[in-house]
């Protein structure tokens, strides 16, 4: 053994070679969602609320770079229109 551990880059193509996709890996949490936040216990609960304001963030911070990619019109500064 080396010592030597795989930088995020390389284990994120290794993960992407082996058809683990972030995308995929928001839809196993939202499955799993569906039975943590069935369980009573208080730790099920917390976990409950952590994927799901993940899952949140995620998604808007797709939609907001989705927004960035597909918007093709002219962007104006709010100041400049001002005056």
């Amino acid at each position: 053994m080396s010592g030597m551990t795989p930088s995020s880059s390389a284990s994120l193509i290794a993960a992407q070679a082996a058809g683990v996709t972030l995308t995929q890996a928001i839809a196993l949490l939202k499955l799993a969602n569906r039975y943590v936040g069935t369980n009573n216990s208080t730790r099920a609960m917390d976990l409950s609320v952590e994927i799901t304001e993940f899952v949140a963030s995620y998604q808007r911070s797709q939609d907001s770079l989705a927004g960035k990619l597909s918007d093709n019109s002219l962007q104006t500064n709010q100041l400049e229109a001002a005056l």
